[in-house]
């Protein structure tokens, strides 16, 4: 059924917009918690070592966030 829907052009301009718009939300999202919690030195390494994992690697997102979370509360 996926496939069926993908090969559709309004669903495939549709997913593009859904994107641009998520990926949009999330750097708003980076850019309230950088005013919030201020510019630290744990908070660009967390985030040097998140975006290096995601980009050389392919770490899944959810593995990292989970890893984060662990070494928060340890």
């Amino acid at each position: 059924v996926w496939e069926s829907l993908k090969g559709i052009r309004a669903i495939r301009v549709s997913l593009r917009g859904v994107n641009a718009v998520a990926g949009g939300l999330i750097a708003v999202a980076g850019v309230i918690l950088l005013q919030t919690g201020g510019l630290a030195w744990d908070h660009l390494l967390v985030t040097t070592l998140t975006a290096a994992l995601l980009f050389s690697r392919k770490v899944p997102a959810p593995l990292i966030v989970a890893a984060a979370l662990a070494a928060g509360l340890a």
